[in-house]
């Protein structure tokens, strides 16, 4: 071998060793219980790309993941696993985005976990506590709320309340919930909240089914989301609206398996959040 294509190779793999780390650590996703501790990775981290954001998954239902508290399974997800953003945390992933998925416990651990918590300014603080977190883990990317069903109430209230550095970049909102529940269940919607929706600021994306059946997030109302938004000009909103899927008729109308849930339609949804992301 000359000595030109030796220092050649020599000079490749000092680059390499330089590079390599900064991209091994890529895009990863984690679980974050309501102590604020990163519990786990779920997914083994996406190599050799950087990650260009990162987002924050706001369940649905009682928001109680069941995060495993012991074990070399520790923090695994026992419960909301159906979830339709929980189900897709490796679609945000692979698009290059880290990913936080937020347990309710153990401040507020089953059978209720957030019901009726998700309007009040602790709630609010505490998520912008949790976008402290992620930008310390991450720093430098934005940071993306995204809440599904009941989880849109979480993600209202915060853009609604949060200033200055605990805002979040942006907001999407899926599957709306536009009429309240009743008890025991989560008694609210994104229509009525106050502060709510024309008190947002930041770039929002809101997104449905077309045929979403569920009384609580009928796709009649779904335009009244997006028209809500008054605080934002039109180049900071967006809306979607999904169409087709495969939704198991067997269930009920409001769960993660119906058209509520996007159940065969989340390549198409996740198609529009990450270029909504990526564009603002």
């Amino acid at each position: 071998m000359s000595r030109q294509i030796a220092k050649l190779l020599a000079g490749s793999l000092l680059l390499l060793t330089l590079v390599a780390p900064t991209f091994a650590q890529g895009p990863e996703a984690v679980t974050i219980d309501s102590n604020l501790t990163i519990r786990h990775r779920p997914f083994s981290p996406v190599l050799f790309v950087i990650a260009r954001g990162s987002v924050i998954l706001l369940a649905g239902g009682n928001g109680v993941l069941d995060l495993i508290q012991t074990g070399g399974q520790a923090g695994d997800i026992r419960d909301l696993q159906g979830n339709f953003l929980i189900r897709s945390a490796r679609r945000f992933l692979n698009a290059r985005y880290n990913v936080a998925m937020l347990d309710a416990a153990p401040a507020f651990p089953g059978p209720d976990g957030l019901n009726n918590q998700r309007l009040t300014q602790a709630h609010a603080d505490h998520i912008g506590a949790v976008i402290g977190v992620v930008r310390a883990r991450w720093p430098n990317k934005p940071v993306w709320l995204i809440g599904t069903s009941n989880g849109t109430l979480s993600a209202v209230n915060a853009a609604a309340r949060l200033t200055g550095s605990a805002l979040p970049t942006g907001v999407v909102l899926t599957s709306s919930i536009t009429a309240s529940g009743t008890p025991p269940d989560e008694t609210g919607a994104v229509l009525a909240a106050n502060p709510g929706l024309a008190n947002i600021t930041v770039s929002t994306l809101v997104a449905w089914h077309a045929q979403d059946e569920c009384p609580l997030s009928a796709s009649a109302f779904a335009q009244a989301v997006f028209n809500g938004l008054t605080g934002l000009p039109a180049v900071k909103k967006g809306g979607f609206v999904a169409t087709g899927g495969s939704p198991n008729i067997a269930v009920p109308r409001c769960s993660a398996f119906h058209r509520h849930g996007f159940n065969g339609a989340e390549a198409s949804v996740l198609t529009a959040i990450v270029g909504f992301m990526a564009s603002h």
